[in-house]
């Protein structure tokens, strides 16, 4: 696409994707709309760091081109991490919030914003431009970007550059353009980031290693006691009272540790009552983990 279409204008489409990604995310009702987010984040993620290197060697001095570059693949690892961390202080500022984890996936749409703005500030490749036949826009930014000097000598460069290029070019088509892709190497890679095997690896270890049901913590709320875990033979985890959602189960934890043994209790109004005014925890969708950073881990990995 960079080769098609204005540089500017890949950046504004894929910083759009972001955006809007990050609003449908923010206000998916169910799963389905939180995939379709993903998505189009993903595609604007695949825009940005195939085009970034390009335009800024394009339209950055030669002097300090190389750096450039450098820090754009330094922010990319650093912004990831950083954007976890920022997620994670947004997440907790916003416990008491309603819809918690929105405001935590709805922040990335305030940087693609941001970006967008600042992005039609930004010149075109001069590069590009030339390889366009508008060779004085290209000359006009080269001796934005030089001092006067250099400007000259740049252009002069630039010009038998392009020249070299488009002569020994050939005509690019859809076989050469998948040259390379079909092979087994890309297919086990795809297969690899397409199995799924970083979501197992974390809710793998937070199934194994869930918390159990105290017998006599249950018992202390005996009223409220889950009727399947009243009818069970075997110990209970927390992740089985959860499971037991049909007949309106949750797990009752500690305020003091969350990852103390605690009770399984009906689900209704009257325990959340209790359960806020005794400053404890409810859960119903999710186990209380002290693997919860492996999941950042993993997604940091990836």
């Amino acid at each position: 696409m960079g080769k098609r279409s204005l540089w500017k204008e890949n950046f504004l489409v894929a910083d759009l994707l972001f955006f809007i990604g990050a609003a449908i995310i923010a206000a998916a009702p169910n799963p389905a709309l939180l995939i379709v987010g993903r998505i189009f984040i993903g595609l604007g993620v695949g825009m940005v760091s195939m085009t970034s290197p390009l335009y800024i060697s394009e339209a950055s001095p030669a002097n300090v081109r190389g750096a450039l570059v450098g820090t754009n693949g330094f922010l990319i690892i650093g912004g990831g991490q950083g954007g976890q961390f920022l997620s994670y202080l947004i997440n907790l500022a916003f416990t008491k919030a309603p819809g918690t984890w929105r405001w935590m996936l709805g922040i990335a749409g305030v940087p693609a914003l941001l970006r967008f703005i600042l992005m039609l500030l930004l010149p075109e490749s001069p590069r590009w431009l030339y390889k366009k036949r508008r060779e004085e826009e290209a000359e006009s930014i080269l001796r934005k970007i030089y001092p006067a000097h250099e400007a000259d000598g740049e252009i002069r460069a630039l010009k038998e550059s392009v020249e070299a290029e488009v002569g020994s070019s050939e005509k690019i088509n859809l076989k050469k353009l998948l040259a390379g892709f079909t092979s087994n190497q890309t297919a086990l890679a795809l297969s690899l980031v397409t199995s799924g095997l970083n979501a197992i690896t974390v809710f793998y270890q937070a199934t194994t290693h869930s918390l159990s049901i105290s017998r006599w913590e249950t018992a202390h709320f005996a009223p409220y006691t889950c009727p399947k875990y009243q009818s069970a033979s075997t110990p209970w985890d927390c992740m089985m009272c959860l499971k037991a959602s049909s007949s309106g189960c949750g797990f009752y934890a500690s305020g003091t540790n969350k990852l103390f043994s605690e009770a399984c209790l009906i689900s209704n109004s009257t325990m959340k009552d209790m359960c806020h005014k005794e400053n404890r925890l409810w859960y119903e969708k999710g186990c209380p983990s002290k693997y919860g950073w492996l999941a950042l881990a993993e997604e940091d990995y990836t």
